[in-house]
């Protein structure tokens, strides 16, 4: 998963940088260098991640996020 698409995912939940950082257990500038994709998001954050999006471990791993407008057009 991409910064990007990190950033977009939590936008579309809701999710303020302050939650996600304290559901992950990271500093919120940990989140803000994410989504600007200035550091990876570490593998470690994965299963977390998913958990905290509901999403399949296969569209967090090989980076194919797709929003829920982009499923319905499928």
């Amino acid at each position: 998963m991409t910064g990007k698409q990190l950033k977009q995912l939590r936008l579309d939940k809701g999710i303020t940088k302050h939650k996600l950082s304290s559901k992950l257990g990271v500093n919120i500038s940990t989140v803000n260098r994410w989504e600007r994709e200035d550091q990876n998001i570490h593998r470690k954050y994965y299963a977390r991640i998913q958990c905290i999006f509901d999403l399949d471990f296969f569209e967090v791993i090989t980076r194919t996020y797709r929003t829920e407008e982009e499923k319905r057009k499928t």
